[in-house]
C-alpha cells in the first residue's frame, strides 16, 4: 500500500467532505476539526491507522484515499451520489444493508416489498406520521412508479451522475 500525497489527500478529503463543514465531517470521521485542516492543507498526514478508520466510517475501501481509485460500483457510487457519505451520513449500518440487498434481489422480490410498504402506508395512519422530510410524497411517487414497473429500479449512479463526478475531479485537477 502506497502512502499518498499529502495535497492528493487532502483534495480527497475536501471533495469527500463537500458542503459540510469541517467541524461536522471531523465529528462523522472520528478526527478533531484541526486534524482534519491539517489533513487537507497537507500540513501534516494521517496515520495509516486513521485512514482505515476514516475509511471504513465513510463505508469506503482505504484505495480511495490513498490513490483515488473506487474498488467496485457500490463504492463509486457513494462517493458520487453522497461524496462519501449518503445524505449526509445519516444512514445506519442496517439501512446501508437493506439497500445493498434490494439492490442485489430480484425484481418480483423488490416488487413484493414495495407492495407492502405502499399498502402499509395507505391503510395504516401512523406509518404515514412517521414518515418525515419534505420529499416524502415524491418517495411515496417514486415506489409506486417501481411497482408498477414490476420491481425494476435505477441503481447507483446515472451515467450523468459519473459524467458530472468525473468533470468535478478533473477540474479539481487541473485547480491544484
Amino acid at each position: 500500500m502506497s502512502t499518498p500525497s499529502s495535497t492528493d489527500l487532502g483534495q480527497r478529503l475536501k471533495f469527500l467532505r463537500g458542503e459540510q463543514s469541517q467541524e461536522d465531517f471531523a465529528r462523522k470521521v472520528g478526527l478533531t476539526r484541526a486534524a482534519l485542516a491539517n489533513y487537507e492543507t497537507g500540513r501534516t498526514k494521517p496515520k495509516p491507522s486513521v485512514l482505515r478508520e476514516v475509511s471504513r466510517k465513510l463505508g469506503l475501501s482505504d484505495d480511495f484515499l490513498l490513490s483515488g481509485q473506487v474498488r467496485n460500483e457500490y463504492e463509486l457510487n457513494l462517493v458520487v451520489a453522497g461524496k462519501g457519505v449518503l445524505n449526509d451520513g445519516n444512514e445506519t449500518e442496517d439501512e446501508l444493508a437493506i439497500v445493498g440487498v434490494l439492490r442485489a434481489a430480484r425484481p418480483e422480490t423488490v416488487k413484493n416489498i414495495i407492495g407492502t410498504l405502499l399498502r402499509e402506508i395507505e391503510d395504516d395512519p401512523r406509518t404515514r406520521e412517521r414518515l418525515r422530510g419534505p420529499r416524502v410524497d415524491e418517495h411515496i411517487a417514486r415506489l409506486g412508479a417501481i411497482f408498477r414497473a414490476s420491481g425494476e429500479f435505477s441503481k447507483g449512479s446515472s451515467p450523468e451522475d459519473v459524467d458530472a463526478f468525473l468533470r468535478d475531479l478533473a477540474r479539481r485537477a487541473r485547480a491544484e
